[in-house]
């Protein structure tokens, strides 16, 4: 009897691991059936999808612009304000001394005239008178002649106005051709005179220095020169 019963456990030993190894094995064939059902399913085995490559995109170039021609301007030439007259301006004239005149000085002047009608103005009359009221009274009459080494036609006036007794401003008055000797080239005899105005200081503001100064002349080979003693003027000579 015992080894009946030891036989029978050996069969049911064998028994259960011949059911054990039945259990495994279709439980993997299980897994695998349904592992490829779902492949087939889906059509096919899954993949990773690859990154979208990104569609370049053109900047549209900026409309082109069609050169335009600018026509340049028309030139027009400027009238000359140089009058074909005989004429004269302010700037045209120097009176001395300077740069300031004093009551008591003697006054001189030099007039450029200008020959817009290129006349000629050698020996051209020129006058300068100085308001005295509602009259005029003549300081010198001279006429045209080149000057200088430069050999410049100018009008030149030498101490014709004594300053002594006058202060504040005076009028002086230079005529060109007062006479009215020119014909040809002085068709318009407005821009025959300027009106200058003359600042007589009083004598008392004469500086310190400059008051032992007189008016005196010399002349070199090409030039004669008017100028006061103890000035700058001097020590240039």
């Amino acid at each position: 009897m015992r080894r009946i019963a030891t036989l029978l456990g050996l069969v049911f030993i064998v028994l259960s691991g011949l059911i054990v190894c039945l259990f495994a094995i279709t439980l993997f064939l299980n897994r695998e059936t349904v592992t490829r059902l779902s492949l087939a399913l889906a059509g096919s085995t899954p993949t990773t999808p690859a990154p979208a490559t990104p569609t370049a995109t053109s900047t549209p170039l900026p409309p082109s612009v069609t050169p335009t021609h600018t026509p340049l301007p028309t030139f027009t030439p400027t009238p000359s304000r140089t009058p074909a007259d005989l004429y004269i301006n302010a700037e045209d004239i120097r009176v001395h001394p300077e740069p300031q005149i004093y009551s008591g000085d003697l006054v001189s002047s030099e007039v450029l005239p200008n020959d817009g009608a290129a006349v000629g103005l050698n020996d051209l009359g020129v006058a300068i008178n100085l308001a005295d009221g509602a009259e005029e009274l003549q300081l010198g009459f001279t006429r045209v002649a080149p000057y200088d080494i430069g050999r410049w036609m100018q009008a030149t006036f030498t101490w014709i106005w004594d300053t002594t007794g006058l202060i504040g401003s005076q009028k002086i008055i230079v005529i060109l051709d007062p006479a009215n000797d020119v014909v040809i080239g002085d068709l318009d005899q407005s821009n025959n005179e300027v009106e200058l105005i003359i600042d007589v200081l009083p004598a008392e503001a004469w500086p310190v220095n400059e008051t032992e100064t007189i008016l005196v002349m010399t002349e070199s080979n090409c030039c004669i020169y008017h100028y006061t003693t103890n000035s700058a003027a001097q020590r240039g000579i």
